[in-house]
């Protein structure tokens, strides 16, 4: 099996509405976006797992005693693939090198798309092919370590691509548009720790029965504007994710930099825009027709903010070898 790299590659994400409501069962509309992450794996007879991003640098686990150094940060894309060469009896590790194309921190899903691709990749090298469950369980080892609570939605958008409505636990239904959904994506240029996010989420669901009411309201939310999508009707879409992000606001997830690019972006064409993620820092997305988009684009950079249009990725995980 050495001397041959297997490759795999799949779709970051933006949550058009429901992030944050999903972990506790509420439905998520979830669209696979053209931002990639990729992983390239090869297997090793050395009982080492290598590490490498250029993000996050490098880090190398002891297989049999589980002693690591280098970048901690790397770690649980490590235990992933452990976890797969124990479950499938290889006496040896692996070296893998992870690359990502959405900013680092954006709310963007892309560490459950890279412990997607790990995963992938591994089970490739080792000329296994893995059913949906099986990644989906591997990947949310990974999840789990970086983000306390996941509800899986990160993961199961980088397997099956499209756009989704998602119910932690149960099967996911694709949403057929019979159009391409101009989404502009905006990076406030602060990172965020979405596990502090769930976290400060969860206080605040809980220090009244008013929060619980709002949490309800934006599953409601989630579901008018699935209808409005479906119907094509963009405009009222742009005003139910703007009450999205209110409502995300008013539990505390929200910040003074998120805010002022919402607001900026509807006060310069955009039907609505919100929040996407777990908040606290990340991007922002807006959505109108496509030329307005393309005009907002332009003012948010002559205000020094960066953006960029995403297309709709209909494919989900895919792997190959080289």
């Amino acid at each position: 099996m050495s001397g041959q790299f297997a490759i795999a590659e799949a779709p970051t994400k933006v949550i058009i509405s429901g992030e944050h409501s999903v972990v506790y069962g509420y439905p998520a509309l979830v669209m696979a976006i053209n931002l990639k992450t990729k992983a390239k794996v090869k297997v090793l007879t050395e009982n080492k797992i290598f590490v490498k991003s250029i993000n996050y640098g490098e880090l190398v686990l002891d297989v049999k005693s589980s002693s690591f150094f280098g970048s901690k940060a790397l770690l649980p894309a490590a235990l992933v693939a452990k976890s797969i060469l124990y479950e499938e009896g290889y006496n040896g590790g692996v070296s893998i090198e992870t690359y990502n194309e959405a900013p680092k921190s954006s709310g963007l899903g892309s560490s459950g798309s890279t412990f997607v691709s790990v995963a992938r990749a591994i089970y490739l090298a080792l000329g296994k092919e893995p059913s949906y469950s099986k990644l989906f369980e591997k990947a949310m080892i990974g999840e789990k370590m970086v983000h306390l609570n996941p509800s899986g939605v990160d993961v199961e958008i980088a397997i099956k691509g499209g756009l989704l409505k998602y119910v932690k636990g149960k099967d996911s239904e694709k949403v057929e548009l019979e159009y391409n959904l101009p989404l502009l994506v905006i990076n406030s240029g602060y990172e965020r720790n979405t596990g502090f996010m769930v976290k400060k989420f969860k206080e605040s669901l809980e220090s009244s029965e008013y929060m619980k009411n709002l949490l309800i309201y934006i599953s409601k939310i989630t579901e008018e504007i699935e209808k409005a999508l479906k119907e094509g009707n963009l405009k009222l879409a742009g005003i139910l994710l703007t009450a999205n992000h209110l409502a995300l606001s008013m539990f505390g997830v929200s910040n003074d930099k998120l805010d002022e690019i919402v607001s900026f972006c509807i006060s310069n064409g955009a039907f609505g825009a919100k929040l996407t993620g777990a908040g606290g820092g990340g991007a922002v997305i807006a959505l109108s027709e496509e030329e307005r988009l393309k005009v907002l684009s332009e003012n948010l950079s002559a205000r020094g903010i960066k953006s960029f249009l995403v297309k709709k990725s209909e494919e989900g995980i895919k792997c190959w070898k080289e």
